[in-house]
């Protein structure tokens, strides 16, 4: 094998035989050594690859099954285990919709298999830039929560698995962004789905227990709803590679049904509307969890997933216009439930599903610029992403809550953590980073659909109204009785380092910008858009960075310049009385008015699935009827 061949194995054997390590080590020292030595072989891998194929100027890495180690005898093996591992979870949990879900993958699995139907389908490994996007969050991103999570859990009595389970994970993710065989692509999609269960269960209480099971439950139906997609597609298409689908000729009728499958599959794992429970309930993990599946993980392999076969949906309008209003809806609907919610980390999760149906949008337009504002969405929304997670998991080691009540007056009790939120928030709303170059490009391409960039309109307002909420809420001083004392415990070193890094790499890449375009996102795609400039300047990077340098200027403002002092705040008059004041003002609904809109919404977006079924159906049996009529006709 050559360099790329073996760096492309070490990215996903590393953390593999990491966390086999951590199995077997009792001691917790010996683990965290082991994670640390992990993460950083894992981050050196990924820029490694990087360098080499921006050195080389190859944009396509391509390896047959022969080349890959003896993986190619294993897949089949590992895709039963996996199965029959689920098989056995339902009948632990109990779970008849699971057994059955695990039984209709494993018979029509078994017989698309054993009648040799997938061999030799090659090359089974086909890298570049799109997956060495995802390559460089999930080995990254993804290391640096592992870090973190070594001081995060260290009450925990479980290490071992937890660990293992977190590595394993990361090298599931890297295995499948550099699948093109979708059998081999399975067996990844379904490690995640292992992994993510493991994970969300971890704490064995009953609420993580439920939500395991609900998230096995509707990622078990997206990997059914995968193996039907893979199966129509060897005969629809004659091939299950990704390249071949993807470069395949206009498609029409029951022949879009293999699309329609992997659509939803991705739907599910993406956790795009209505399918979102699983996600809000995967809240109940430990917080460095809830980081990995948001920002380095999971649910960025559906919507991954979709842009690696845009080429194929954006050449049919009815895939087009239905994928793009799944994720154009998921977007809207996310932003308006995220405005009442109580919770940090359920804000969160509405804000991650709505961004991921905007890249959802982007695989459905097909542009040039579209594909483009979604690959630096996916890039610069995972970092900016775990940063806000990590720094909600902060403050809940330090107060035991996430609420975004208890934030009040945050900035006085906890200025570096305060400071960490200030910079997440920003990142995600403001100029010149990344996610708003996105969100701006997307708005544009959007133009030529006029209902979903009314959609668009609309999440973009509601988005702005939520993270403001929450940022006001941190950085009010409130009423004087309110004010609290500043945290005495100190903060980690573990918890310091991953979020300065984190808060480095977030603002150094909007500095980068234009060298993430040339050197990243450009060797995808082949070109740039020439209206992007217009965005991050005409005249190169100077532009750019005197809207950053203006911007660093308003924060550093914000946070020291505009701090009331105590003597100017006011006391609550309560006519001598001894009172407890409280003040809340963030205007959360109530669970029972949630639940309602959460279902009108469901119905919504069940009806757009049902067209993605209906649509080549009634396509198929109108091409029919005509041709009937005409036959009968003299």
């Amino acid at each position: 094998m050559d360099a790329y061949a073996w760096l492309l194995m070490l990215l996903m054997i590393v953390p593999v035989i990491g966390g086999a390590i951590c199995l077997g080590l009792p001691s917790r020292r010996w683990i965290a050594r082991v994670v640390i030595i992990t993460s950083i072989l894992l981050i050196a891998c990924s820029l490694a690859l990087f360098s080499l194929m921006t050195a080389g100027d190859i944009n396509v890495v391509s390896l047959i099954a022969s080349q890959v180690l003896p993986m190619g005898e294993l897949v089949l093996v590992i895709d039963f285990a996996l199965l029959v591992t689920f098989l056995l979870l339902g009948f632990r949990d109990r779970s008849w919709l699971v057994i059955v879900l695990a039984v209709l993958q494993i018979v029509p699995l078994a017989w698309f298999e054993l009648s040799g139907r997938s061999d030799g389908q090659d090359p089974a490994l086909m890298f570049n830039f799109l997956g060495m996007v995802m390559v460089l969050v999930t080995s990254i991103v993804g290391s640096l929560i592992c870090i973190y999570a070594i001081k995060y859990m260290e009450h925990d009595k479980h290490w071992p698995r937890f660990f293992a389970a977190m590595l394993v994970f990361l090298g599931a993710m890297n295995g499948a962004v550099m699948c093109n065989n979708l059998v081999w692509f399975l067996m990844f999609w379904e490690a995640t789905t292992l992994c993510s269960y493991l994970l969300i269960r971890h704490e064995r209480t009953a609420e993580a227990k439920k939500s395991a099971l609900r998230a096995l439950t509707i990622t078990l139906g997206g990997g059914l709803a995968l193996v039907l997609g893979i199966i129509l597609a060897q005969y629809y298409y004659g091939s299950i590679l990704l390249s071949e689908i993807t470069a395949g000729s206009l498609l029409e009728g029951l022949a879009l049904l293999p699309l329609g499958f992997m659509a939803l599959a991705a739907f599910t794992k993406s956790a795009q509307v209505p399918f979102q429970s699983w996600l809000l309930g995967a809240m109940v993990a430990p917080t460095p969890v809830s980081a990995l599946l948001h920002s380095a993980t999971m649910v960025n392999l559906g919507a991954y997933f979709l842009l690696r076969l845009s080429p194929a949906i954006s050449s049919v309008a009815e895939l087009q216009w239905i994928v793009g209003l799944v994720g154009a809806f998921s977007f809207l609907a996310t932003s308006i439930l995220a405005i009442g919610q109580s919770s940090s980390k359920r804000v969160l999760a509405y804000s991650t599903i709505g961004n991921l149906g905007l890249i959802i949008l982007c695989a459905a337009i097909g542009t040039t610029e579209a594909l483009f504002a979604g690959m630096v969405l996916l890039l610069f929304h995972a970092i900016s992403k775990a940063l806000l997670f990590l720094t909600v998991g902060v403050f809940k080691h330090q107060l035991g809550k996430d609420d975004i009540e208890p934030m009040l007056g945050l900035r006085d009790t906890s200025p570096f953590v305060s400071f960490a939120l200030l910079v997440g928030v920003m990142t995600i709303l403001l100029p010149p980073f990344g996610v708003f170059v996105s969100k701006w490009m997307i708005s544009e391409v959007a133009l030529d659909f006029l209902p979903i960039a009314f959609m668009l309109a609309l999440g973009f307002g509601a988005s702005v109204v939520f993270y403001a909420k929450w940022l006001g809420r941190a950085y009010a001083a409130g009423p004087i009785e309110n004010r609290r004392a500043p945290l005495s415990e100190r903060i980690d070193g573990h918890f310091k380092w991953t979020l300065m890094a984190l808060i480095a790499g977030a603002v150094a890449l909007a500095f980068l910008m234009q060298q993430v375009i040339v050197y990243l996102i450009s060797p995808y795609l082949g070109a740039v858009p020439n209206d992007l400039f217009q965005v991050i300047g005409a005249y190169g990077t100077l532009p750019m960075l005197g809207l950053l340098l203006v911007v660093s200027i308003t924060v550093v403002a914000v946070t020291l310049v505009v701090k009331p002092k105590a003597e100017s705040l006011s006391s609550a008059y309560t006519c001598g009385e001894p009172f407890v004041f409280e003040v809340s003002g963030s205007y959360y609904i109530d669970e029972r008015n949630d639940r309602r809109l959460t279902s009108a919404f469901n119905y919504c977006a069940i009806a757009l699935l049902a067209a993605l079924f209906a649509i080549p159906m009634l396509i198929d049996l109108t091409t029919i009827t005509i041709y009937a009529i005409q036959g009968a006709l003299p």
